[in-house]
């Protein structure tokens, strides 16, 4: 399975390791039935966003447990969230060039 990776603004720890690039897995129809959707769309056709679900696919994806997951700052959140949220609403190659723009 292809790996992408979210280079951080700010590096986390996780053990003895500093994470300075988030590598992650693509999501799957699984990790949908697992985890739900990230977002809905709000009454004006604009994406209102989970984030115990967006956080949820973080964890999830890059293998993580959840209490580094959220050492993670928000801005880096925020992009991988929009990442996240085209698989959803676009394809793979529109995710990646997203992710690519960051």
């Amino acid at each position: 399975m292809e790996e992408l990776s979210l280079k951080l603004s700010e590096p986390i720890k996780h053990v003895d390791e500093e994470i300075k690039v988030l590598k992650f897995r693509c999501p799957t129809a699984d990790d949908a039935c697992k985890l739900g959707y990230p977002s809905v769309f709000g009454n004006e056709g604009l994406p209102v966003f989970n984030a115990k679900v967006v956080y949820a696919y973080l964890s999830e994806l890059t293998a993580l447990p959840p209490s580094v997951v959220k050492k993670i700052a928000l801005p880096d959140v925020e992009k991988f969230k929009y990442f996240l949220s085209t698989f959803f609403t676009g394809s793979k190659k529109e995710a990646v060039a997203l992710l690519n723009r960051f």
